[in-house]
């Protein structure tokens, strides 16, 4: 029958799923026609897999802090499914839950672009709808060295965490989901993608957690692109293609900006000579190295960079200037164009 048919379960796991992966499908109102060889009755059936996809990223949000990432874990995955969804789908009942854990061969060092796991890849969990009980959620926790501190972080999968310390991770008014029909629920059918930004010290805190979730057949370059709206304030503005001067070794340059979109992303900054030159962070005078977009008005912080201390810097010495946001780097003079050449260069010259 049709309801025997619904409540056939998928083989019981308590390991990620191993390509090839099962997929089911039905087609209603098909005419079946008495028909003689060799002609066929056609039909099409569109498939779903009977399972959904988490892709990792992480990123680092201080370019000087050192982050090592050591071991990842997916907790509270579902054991069971059925082939086909079934409304509601936590019609599996008792469900079977089981951990993943991931030590990593080689800990993963953190830039301030987002860095796949690749020593993990793809993991492919049946779906956990919960229904908004997060007690049933998968989880996602990472442990890591932030400068040679062991440390542990835990969030919950398909939630946003826009703030630091703005509230423990699970709790819902602290975070939101795109789309929002599903919170800590996980789809079979979809692509939940990952990006983590580790801030600092704090288990429930410090990082910061991005999901989005697509259909599993959306190609990677079709991925929505927020648009960052960027002002950068100097005086005078610094022309790109025209390096800036730092004139002694005790001295420094601010640059003044604003960013105001897209409300709840991360920018950092980041310098490709870091040897020569470094960047100060006192937030006492306003200067950051990375921070959380408020949207609104904004705020206009400083990025500050010097000669390192303790360097005898050459004259001539260079670097260019990169901020990003979400990891992707950001144009200055808002022509578009990004890379070598089109950002701001810093030079010691006395």
């Amino acid at each position: 029958t049709k309801t025997g048919l619904m409540e056939i379960l998928g083989d019981q796991i308590s390991a990620p799923l191993t390509l090839p992966l099962l997929m089911t499908g039905k087609s209603v109102g098909v005419s079946v026609a008495n028909i003689e060889d060799p002609l066929r009755n056609n039909t099409s059936v569109t498939l779903t897999r009977v399972a959904a996809k988490i892709s990792l990223q992480f990123k680092k949000a201080d370019e000087n802090d050192n982050v090592k990432i050591t071991k990842i874990s997916l907790l509270s995955n579902t054991g069971k499914t059925t082939l086909f969804p079934v409304p509601p789908a936590t019609a599996v009942s008792p469900q079977s839950y089981w951990n993943y854990s991931k030590p990593l061969n080689t800990p993963l060092e953190l830039l301030t672009v987002p860095t796949p796991v690749n020593e993990i890849g793809d993991i492919y969990v049946y779906e956990n709808i919960t229904e908004g009980v997060k007690t049933k959620a998968t989880q996602l926790e990472v442990e890591a060295l932030f400068n040679d501190v062991i440390t542990t972080y835990r969030v919950y999968i398909n939630k946003n965490i826009a703030t630091p310390g703005s509230g423990t991770p699970g709790g819902p008014s602290s975070s939101s989901t795109t789309p929002n029909d599903h919170p800590y629920s996980i789809k079979r059918g979809h692509h939940y993608k990952l990006d983590g930004t580790i801030v600092h010290l704090g288990a429930y805190s410090s990082l910061l957690l991005d999901t989005e979730v697509l259909p599993w057949n959306l190609l990677q370059s079709t991925f929505n692109y927020e648009k960052v709206n960027a002002v950068f304030q100097v005086a005078p503005k610094p022309p790109v293609g025209s390096p800036m001067k730092i004139t002694s070794l005790t001295a420094n340059i601010n640059l003044n900006f604003k960013i105001t979109a897209p409300a709840g992303g991360v920018w950092s900054v980041s310098l490709t000579n870091t040897a020569d030159f470094v960047l100060k962070k006192d937030a006492t005078t306003n200067a950051y190295t990375w921070g959380v977009i408020g949207g609104g008005s904004g705020n206009w912080p400083d990025i500050r960079i010097a000669p390192r201390p303790g360097v005898n810097v050459s004259p001539g010495s260079s670097t260019e200037v990169i901020v990003r946001v979400n990891g992707v780097e950001i144009d200055f003079d808002k022509s578009g164009a990004t890379g070598p050449g089109n950002r701001l260069r810093v030079v010691y010259q006395p």
